[in-house]
């Protein structure tokens, strides 16, 4: 703390129990150069990096998103190292020497000093010096690094990639933990993948409330980059399900609910009703209420009708009118988005549509049977 001065002394320290959770973090940025080489082709090249304590942060060159299965097997080749328990040797040889070993990466543009200190995972630098044409030393990851690693893979104890995302055109970005923050994201995500897959043989009834919470749980999670999409395909299969099984439900119901606003429509007429308000509980749906609606103007052409349905029955919460109403009652002054208007004017509906075919919706209602009587006064005063 305070103000730096020229000719001030300080002390240099080391923060050790930093550095042991950086140098995992920078090893293994090394093998996922090698692991992204060996799955996605030679023409991976290194575009930028971040290390520390946390995690690594991978920038390379590759046109297009990686699949799930990609990145599981990038995932997988850079495990399989820390489940190796390899090696990893650094040593200090000239830079022409270093640039001759066959599987050496560096980084495109990069300035290096002579000698060069070069980080091999597996592999002797000193073996690869005398013999660099080898094509076995393809099968270690060889960069020229001054940083600090640690000195055998298993130290890295695991290995998860969180993030695969474009940074610019032509240009990927990995970010990915080790140790303590690898294995909780193991645990995460073998939590969550048993919780989806419970979810794909469950009753949909039993699945339909959980799909929505259960997603945004994934999508915020920060398990592998390469479950969680195999995840959102499970839950999103299952939505389809859901939502096949309830379009299934709904047409049936939709069938009672014609029939029910029939014979109340015959009733209204039989008693001399000017109008017809009916609850008919499809939901918010006004494709399956217009339904309704025209098979109901269909068979009784001159009767006008309002059709109310809550988005819950009982709920009190939103609520939904539509109305259709005759030339003959259209000319005589009762216009389809007054008449909506006037049943939700105590909950403040909002809606439109043409004079004689309209809609409107309340956020909340706590009085069904006031809305129903309020949409009979109106049309009574219209058509007296």
């Amino acid at each position: 703390e305070g103000p730096i001065t020229v000719g001030d002394k300080a002390t240099c320290k080391v923060d050790y129990e930093r550095r042991r959770d950086v140098a995992p973090n920078h090893t293994m940025t090394h093998v996922l150069n090698y692991a992204l080489r060996k799955v996605l082709g030679p023409e991976i090249d290194q575009r930028g990096s971040l290390v520390d304590d946390e995690k690594l942060r991978f920038d390379f060159s590759y046109k297009k998103a990686l699949t799930a299965s990609e990145i599981k097997e990038v995932e997988d080749t850079v495990r399989a190292v820390i489940e190796n328990a390899m090696p990893v040797d650094t040593s200090v040889i000239p830079l022409k020497e270093a640039q001759a070993i066959s599987s050496l990466r560096a980084v495109f543009g990069e300035a290096y000093p002579d000698p060069v200190r070069v980080v091999s995972v597996g592999a002797k630098v000193l073996d690869m010096q005398s013999a660099p044409s080898e094509e076995k030393w393809g099968g270690y990851s060889v960069e020229l690094c001054g940083g600090t690693h640690v000195m055998n893979t298993a130290e890295a104890e695991s290995f998860v990639i969180t993030e695969e995302t474009a940074i610019a055109k032509g240009v990927r970005r990995m970010v990915a933990v080790t140790r303590g923050a690898a294995a909780s994201a193991e645990r995460k995500g073998a939590e969550l993948a048993s919780r989806v897959r419970s979810l794909t043989n469950a009753a949909l009834s039993e699945a339909a409330p959980l799909l929505g919470p259960l997603r945004e749980e994934v999508d915020a999670s920060g398990i592998s980059a390469g479950l969680k999409p195999v995840l959102r395909d499970e839950l999103t299969a299952v939505g389809k399900k859901v939502m096949e099984k309830k379009k299934k439900e709904m047409a049936a119901l939709t069938d009672v609910r014609i029939q029910s606003a029939k014979e109340a429509a015959q009733q209204a007429i039989s008693e001399g009703a000017k109008s017809l308000v009916h609850v008919i509980s499809l939901g918010l749906d006004a494709k399956l209420i217009n339904k309704v609606i025209n098979a109901v103007s269909k068979e009784y052409p001159e009767l006008p009708f309002m059709a109310v349905s809550e988005e819950e029955p009982g709920s009190q919460g939103a609520v939904l009118c539509v109305s259709w109403i005759p030339k003959q009652q259209v000319e005589a002054g009762l216009i389809a988005s007054e008449w909506n208007a006037a049943a939700l004017a105590k909950w403040g509906g909002k809606g439109g549509g043409k004079p004689n075919s309209a809609q409107a919706r309340a956020t909340t209602c706590d009085d069904l049977e006031g809305l129903q009587q309020s949409a009979r006064d109106f049309a009574t005063s219209k058509l007296a």
